[in-house]
């Protein structure tokens, strides 16, 4: 007979992963009885599968819901679903389950016992691949062996009689408890109400839940009947391509057969965000250096005030303010050159390198910036923290970590340590550039977020003797994205908190630096003077948009030398100078590829009229509406046309915005009022854009027409990120093609709102209801 223990514990676990066990167990039964049934090998290796694939799907479902990041442990889940197979699933879960806790309950019990469960699981992969391969002749004892090793792993899982498996069927919620399945109403879960979703819920408290899909998806099929039996497991993953299989066999399925599609994949993908971690930690910043060493003139009373200010506050932060293009990373890179020779690089990975002197200030830098993983936090904090340590002489191995907010102790701990190194009248020096680059578009952290600030009681704290130097962009208004993340993520108290005197904001250049400039650029050339003339025409098209009060604008000033080098402009005739940025956009504007119907410059115009930055996903989405199938553009073909405008954008990750408000306001004039756009009042509007305020509402309704209803088709098959766009934006953009109506019934529409308001950006649906309202009144 069946031992009534393991018979009783197999019936508790939800269907049907009690059917596959309990088919192994009544098979074993049958050969202890004498009846060696040809089956129990496959049914012992499918049951072991199906619980190695049950124990990966919740381990890597565990760490996508985490609320930290973990890129290491990310980045094997993305490998392992590229190649799987049972020794790569097995690998990955030994991984998951030594790793950090990953706050999901139902994890939490898997790794209690996971010592006892991967031994088990080893021994049966390895007998799976004895029989499959035919590697050994196996006898009714080897069976039996490894039947009572499956059945200690299957003991090992007795957390799971505690959990029920939820699937969404055919619009309904169906639940799974041993072998009792039962369809419930549409009120019983508030989980997201999307067939084929499959949760693992405590049977006792529902907020211990754990959603699995896509790794494991439920597919009704057009049997409205109330069963289980089509549970799917994924099989392997890439971004162009998904499989997958059903429980009971090894068959493969495309995602369309088992009723999801690749976008769900996407979504998970998201959640474990696997930048370049570069093996070596303290990255060398040698290229931008050099870029933006040539040339570089002025800027003698910032960096005066900041080699003064460094030693002499007693602040822990020191703050560097400009607007777009005033380079803030230019200077940042002239300190860079001062001190990056003062490091030692470690001669052998396992050893420190050799300390600074004592006597010296030790100074370390990062540059945040879509490369190599550079606006990535950890990236960031883990070169900063290889910089200390080889500066005060530490071994890096022991202060080193894979997860951001670990990493941030880390730099503390190795902080205390190199100011303990240096003199008592000496510093540590950290200098970050473009925190405002440092706010990747995926994941939890941010640069500017895990800077140290309060902590508190019993963290490390940040030592005294440590002064941050930091830069971002700021808009005429005073306005940042990066305030937001230091007070409220950061924790850094405005009494921290300091501004340069000559950066705040940082000005342009005055015109003997703007001489200085133009011959070092004649000198690379042809080794000719500059005309005094050419010098005037310079610097006055230079203060066009800020005032000569305000100084030359550098970012008119690096694209003049585009030009002088393209030899559009000649800087003996000063009549070839375009005569402020205006024209200079110009220039650039006609020069743009045309194709695909001028594809390149409709892209550039909608990302104008965005009030959040764009991505590819949803400029693919606007360019291929009303097309023809020969005519769409695959989202390879937008990338490579944006990269034709790569000096016009600036980039947030994946995402992009223009590079300055003044090209926009080239695009499209300046920012009507958001009434009269939607009333249609174009005559009083500004007409100096590109694009009148006519096609401008043009541009809008484009946007407009991605968004519907919460749970509508039009918005629901879109891709996650167009999605997202739609549901947040899409209101805002038909106010201003002046859909009044249509716009009125999706703000006020229960579920959109719902959406919104979970996403704790109500400040935007109020903005747009009052526009709705105010346009109703004078309509």
């Amino acid at each position: 007979m069946m031992n009534e223990h393991l018979h009783d514990l197999i019936r508790s676990f939800p269907f049907p992963l009690c059917g596959m066990l309990e088919q192994a167990a009544e098979l074993h039964e049958q050969a202890t009885a004498g009846d060696h049934s040809a089956n129990l090998p496959e049914a012992i290796c499918r049951a072991n599968a199906f619980l190695l694939r049950f124990d990966a799907a919740i381990a890597i479902s565990a760490l996508a819901s985490a609320q930290n990041e973990y890129p290491d442990l990310n980045g094997k889940v993305i490998k392992a679903l590229r190649n799987p197979s049972d020794g790569t699933w097995l690998d990955l879960l030994e991984h998951l389950c030594k790793g950090p806790d990953l706050q999901a309950p139902i994890m939490g019990e898997l790794q209690k016992n996971h010592k006892t469960i991967l031994e088990g699981l080893k021994k049966l992969v390895e007998y799976r691949n004895d029989y499959m391969n035919n590697r050994r002749p196996l006898k009714p004892e080897d069976h039996s062996k490894h039947f009572t090793i499956l059945f200690d792993v299957i003991e090992q899982h007795a957390f799971l009689k505690s959990y029920n498996l939820w699937a969404r069927h055919s619009g309904r919620w169906v639940l799974a408890h041993g072998y009792e399945i039962q369809a419930l109403g549409q009120a019983d879960l508030k989980f997201e109400q999307l067939d084929g979703h499959v949760f693992f819920i405590n049977g006792k408290d529902q907020a211990d839940h754990l959603e699995v899909s896509p790794l494991i998806h439920h597919f009704a099929g057009e049997d409205d009947s109330i069963r289980l039996n089509n549970l799917f497991f994924l099989n392997r993953g890439t971004q162009e391509m998904l499989e997958y299989i059903l429980h009971t066999d090894e068959q493969r399925f495309g995602p369309e057969e088992v009723g999801t599609n690749q976008e769900s994949f996407r979504e998970l993908l998201s959640k474990l965000p696997s930048p370049p971690i570069p093996r070596e930690p303290r990255l060398s910043y040698e290229a931008l250096r050099e870029f933006h060493g040539q040339h570089f003139v002025g800027r003698a009373e910032v960096l005066q005030e900041i080699q003064e200010q460094v030693r002499a506050t007693n602040k822990k932060y020191l703050e560097l303010r400009a607007y777009s293009g005033m380079g803030k990373t230019a200077i940042l890179c002239q300190l860079y050159s001062e001190h990056y020779k003062d490091l030692a690089w470690p001669e052998d990975k396992k050893q420190q390198a050799t300390p600074i002197n004592p006597g010296e200030d030790l100074w370390a830098f990062h540059f945040c910036e879509p490369l190599e993983g550079r606006n990535d936090p950890l990236v960031a904090l883990k070169s900063i923290t290889a910089q200390v340590c080889d500066g005060a002489g530490l071994q890096r191995g022991q202060y080193m970590a894979t997860e951001a907010n670990e990493q941030k102790q880390k730099l503390l701990l190795a902080l205390a340590k190199a100011t303990e190194h240096l003199n008592d009248d000496k510093r540590v020096i950290i200098c970050i550039d473009a925190l405002d680059e440092g706010i990747p578009a995926y994941g939890k952290t941010t640069v500017p977020g895990l800077l140290p600030g309060n902590v508190d009681e019993g963290e490390a704290s940040l030592p005294d003797r440590v002064v941050f130097l930091i830069s971002y962009r700021v808009q005429p208004d005073d306005s940042n994205r990066v305030d937001h993340y230091l007070k409220n993520d950061a924790r850094i108290p405005e009494e921290w908190r300091q501004r340069l005197r000559n950066a705040n904001p940082l000005k342009g250049l005055p015109k003997p630096s703007v001489e200085a400039y133009l011959k070092s650029i004649l000198e690379e050339i042809d080794g000719r003077t500059v005309d005094s003339a050419v010098v005037d025409r310079v610097y006055d098209a230079g203060t066009v948009d800020h005032g000569a009060e305000f100084g030359a604008d550098p970012f008119y000033l690096r694209f003049l030398q585009g030009q002088v080098h393209e030899g559009v402009v000649d800087l003996n005739r000063a009549e070839s100078i375009p005569k402020d940025l205006g024209a200079m956009f110009e220039q650039y504007w006609m020069g743009l590829p045309v194709d695909h119907d001028y594809a390149l410059h409709r892209i550039l115009a909608t990302v104008a009229i965005l009030r959040e930055y764009a991505t590819d996903e949803l400029a693919q989405a606007v360019i291929n509406q009303n097309q023809s199938k020969d005519a769409l553009l695959r989202l390879d073909e937008i990338r490579k046309l944006r990269q034709h405008a790569s000096k016009l954008l600036v980039y947030s990750g994946d995402r992009y915005a223009l590079f300055h408000d003044r090209f926009r306001v080239f695009l499209v004039g300046e920012n009507p009022d958001r009434l009269d756009m939607v009333l249609k009042r174009y005559d009083g509007m500004d007409h100096s854009g590109r694009f009148s305020p006519t096609q401008v509402a043009q541009l809008h309704r484009s946007l407009g027409s991605l968004t519907s209803k919460w749970g509508d088709q039009a918005i629901m098959g879109q891709s996650a990120v167009v999605r997202n766009f739609a549901l947040h934006q899409g209101a805002h953009h038909l106010l201003l093609s002046a859909q009044l109506e249509t716009a009125a019934g999706i703000l006020t529409d229960y579920a959109t709102c719902n959406e919104r308001l979970k996403a704790n950006r109500s400040d935007e649906w109020v903005a747009d209801l009052q526009t709705a309202n105010a346009a109703a009144i004078n309509n």
